[in-house]
């Protein structure tokens, strides 16, 4: 959330107007929460930044706590002052290997237990209405609409 309102603040004093910043990113139990903050820049690309976290649990030995979380925070600002706030999240855990071929990121191996199957299984309109960003961008729209 602090990354999301630092940059609305500081690009709305040049706007004028409602700006709207956001942060996400991936936390996994096991790893501490990483990658967390540096999720975009956990590798060089997307295949390497799937790899290394498979790898990292790997290396964790079996039995290891694979919880994670997709966090996505937006902040609305006007000349300076955030106006507006929302942080969502979506619970699932790390899958063993990638499976589908929807989504980006980590949608591969990020896996919904209660639908058996990991982002990147499922259609675009499916995920959105249950990820993380899905949740913000229709917090956001309630928001605009009282505006």
């Amino acid at each position: 959330m602090e990354n999301a309102r630092l940059k609305a603040a500081h690009y709305s004093r040049f706007i004028g107007d409602l700006t709207l910043a956001d942060d996400s990113g991936l936390c996994v139990n096991a790893l501490g929460g990483r990658p967390g903050l540096h999720s975009a820049r956990y590798a060089p690309t997307t295949e390497e930044r799937n790899e290394r976290l498979l790898e990292e649990l790997k290396t964790l030995g079996a039995g290891v706590d694979r919880s994670a979380a997709f966090y996505c925070a937006f902040a609305v600002a006007l000349r300076g002052d955030i106006v507006w706030t929302v942080q969502t999240e979506l619970q699932g855990c790390i899958a063993e290997t990638l499976a589908g071929d929807f989504g980006f990121g980590y949608d591969p191996i990020f896996m919904i237990p209660e639908q058996g199957r990991t982002l990147a299984e499922m259609f675009p309109n499916e995920k959105n209405q249950i990820s993380a960003r899905g949740k913000a961008l229709g917090a956001l729209r309630s928001f605009l609409m009282t505006q």
